[in-house]
C-alpha cells in the first residue's frame, strides 16, 4: 500500500526517494546502514512521536513524505474521514501524508497537502501499516482496531456502511437543530429587519409601469402653461379660430371639392381624391384629439407636488433595494420568503427534534441486528482463532471476543435501553486472550 517514500534532512539522510512495487520488498545493508531510519520516517508520517533529534545535522527542517495507494475495502472509510475535515481528494484510491519536523521544536503534519492535527493524522493512518517488531504487532493492541476486523471477518461490510449512512443523516439534523438553537437571537433580528422591509416596500404600494408614467406626468404638470399655449395654436391652425386666417381643413375641404370636380371629367385620377379625402379625415380625428386634450390641461400644483413626492419616495426605496421597481418588487419577495421560513424556525425545530428520534429509533434497531450478527460471528472466529492456537501447540490457549455497551442519556433506542453509539454501532470490541491454562481472558 505504500507506493512512494520520500525523506529529506532525516537523521543522517539527506535525501532519499524510493518507490516501492507491489510485492515483497527487502531492505538489507549492514548495522548503520539507515534501515531502521527509513522505518522511523514511515513511523513519523502515522502519527509517530516527533523530536528535534530527527532533524539532520546543520539543517533547520526534516520532512518525510509518503504516498499510499488504497485497498478498495479501506476507502470508504478513509474518505469519510476526509469529508468530515473538508480535505479534498481528487482520487479515493490516493493519499498523500506528509509530517515536517523543525528544529525548534514545531511539526506540521499534513494529508493531501492540507495541515491537519496530529490526532487526525493518526486516525486517517492508524490502518495502512503494521510495524512489527518482536512481542509487537500494532494493530492487535490497538482494541479500536478488532472491531473492522470482526466485521471484515463476517461479511458485515455493506450492514456497516448502511448504517454509517444513516449515521451520517442524523449528524446533519444535529447540526441543523443545533445551528437553529444557537442563532436564536440573530434570527430574532433578523425576523425584525425584514419585517420593516417588507412592510415599507408593501405601504409604497409600487405598480411595475408606475416610475415612466410619473415621470411623464410630472413632465406635463411642470409645462402646462407651454403645453396650453401649444394646443391652442395648434388647434387654431388647424380647425380656426380667425375669420381672416383660412384653417388646414377649411383648405382641405376646398381641394377636395375641386379634386371631386376633376374626377368627373378624368376617372383615372379617382386615387388622388381618395389619398385626400383619407387626409381629411385624419386631420378631423387629430382636432378632435387636440380639442380634448385642450380641455384635459390644466394647472395643478396640488398635483405636482404630489407626483414629485412619490417620485422621491420610489427613488428612496429604489437606493435601498434596488436600480429599478422590479428589482425592489424581486427584494421584497425574497425578503418575505425568507421571512416566511425563519418565522417557522420554532416549527421547524420541532419538525427536526421529531426526525432525529425517529432516527434515533431507526439507528438503534439496525445496531441491535448488526450487534446480533457480530456476537455470532465472534463465536465463529473464536473457534477458528482456537484451532490456529491448537496447531502451534498452544491447546490450551482461550480465544473470545468482548463486547461492551455504555447507556448514554442521548443515545440510540435499543429495547428500554438507551445506548451510546458512532457510525460503527453500539458495539465496543475488544479482542482477549489467555496463553496457559487457568489464567483469565
Amino acid at each position: 500500500m505504500l507506493s512512494e517514500l520520500y525523506i529529506h534532512d532525516f537523521a543522517i539522510i539527506d535525501e532519499l526517494q524510493l518507490v516501492l512495487s507491489p510485492g515483497f520488498t527487502v531492505l538489507t545493508g549492514e548495522t548503520g546502514a539507515g534501515k531502521s531510519i527509513i522505518l522511523d520516517a514511515v513511523s513519523l508520517i502515522l502519527g509517530g512521536r516527533a523530536d528535534t533529534t530527527m532533524v539532520r545535522a546543520g539543517s533547520e527542517t526534516a520532512y518525510v513524505e509518503g504516498l499510499f495507494v488504497l485497498p478498495s475495502h479501506l476507502q470508504p472509510s478513509v474518505a469519510r474521514l476526509l469529508a468530515e475535515e473538508q480535505v479534498e481528494s481528487e482520487d479515493p484510491s490516493i493519499l498523500l501524508l506528509a509530517r515536517e519536523v523543525r528544529i525548534n521544536g514545531r511539526n506540521i503534519c499534513r494529508v493531501n497537502g492540507r495541515a491537519v492535527t496530529l490526532n487526525f493524522l493518526r486516525e486517517v493512518a492508524e490502518n495502512l501499516v503494521d510495524i512489527h517488531g518482536q512481542g509487537e504487532h500494532l494493530s492487535l493492541t490497538r482494541p479500536r482496531s478488532h472491531l473492522p476486523l470482526l466485521d471484515a471477518f463476517a461479511g458485515l461490510e455493506d450492514e456497516r456502511h448502511a448504517l454509517a449512512s444513516r449515521v451520517s443523516a442524523l449528524r446533519r439534523l444535529e447540526n441543523e437543530l443545533a445551528g437553529l438553537r444557537r442563532d436564536a437571537r440573530q434570527i430574532a433580528k433578523r425576523i425584525d429587519m425584514l419585517d420593516f422591509q417588507v412592510a415599507e416596500i408593501d405601504a409604497a404600494d409600487l405598480q411595475p409601469d408606475e416610475e415612466d408614467e410619473l415621470r411623464a406626468e410630472r413632465m406635463r404638470l411642470a409645462n402646462v402653461e407651454q403645453l396650453m399655449q401649444l394646443t391652442n395654436e395648434a388647434v387654431a391652425l388647424l380647425l380656426g379660430v380667425d375669420d381672416e386666417l383660412p384653417a388646414v381643413t377649411d383648405l382641405l375641404s376646398d381641394t377636395e371639392r375641386a379634386l371631386a370636380q376633376l374626377v368627373r371629367l378624368d376617372e383615372t385620377k379617382q386615387f388622388w381624391l381618395e389619398k385626400l379625402q383619407g387626409l381629411v379625415s385624419e386631420f378631423a380625428e387629430l382636432g378632435a384629439a387636440l380639442r380634448d386634450y385642450q380641455d384635459e390641461l390644466e394647472f395643478n400644483p396640488g398635483r405636482l407636488d404630489f407626483v414629485e413626492e412619490r417620485l422621491e419616495l420610489i427613488n428612496g426605496l429604489k437606493r435601498k433595494y434596488g436600480d429599478d421597481i422590479a428589482a425592489v418588487l424581486a427584494w421584497r419577495e425574497a425578503a418575505a420568503a425568507e421571512l416566511d421560513q425563519i418565522s417557522h424556525s420554532e416549527e421547524r425545530s420541532e419538525e427536526l427534534e421529531a426526525a432525529i428520534d425517529r432516527e434515533l429509533h431507526a439507528i438503534g434497531e439496525l445496531a441491535a441486528v448488526l450487534s446480533q450478527r457480530r456476537q455470532e460471528a465472534a463465536q465463529q472466529l473464536a473457534r477458528a482463532v482456537e484451532k490456529e492456537l491448537a496447531d502451534l501447540r498452544m491447546e490450551g490457549a482461550q480465544f473470545a471476543v468482548d463486547f461492551a455497551r455504555s447507556p448514554h442519556e442521548h443515545g440510540v433506542y435499543v429495547g428500554d435501553e438507551r445506548l451510546a453509539f458512532d457510525a460503527t454501532g453500539i458495539d465496543q470490541v475488544e479482542f482477549v486472550i489467555s496463553t496457559n491454562p487457568g489464567e483469565p481472558l
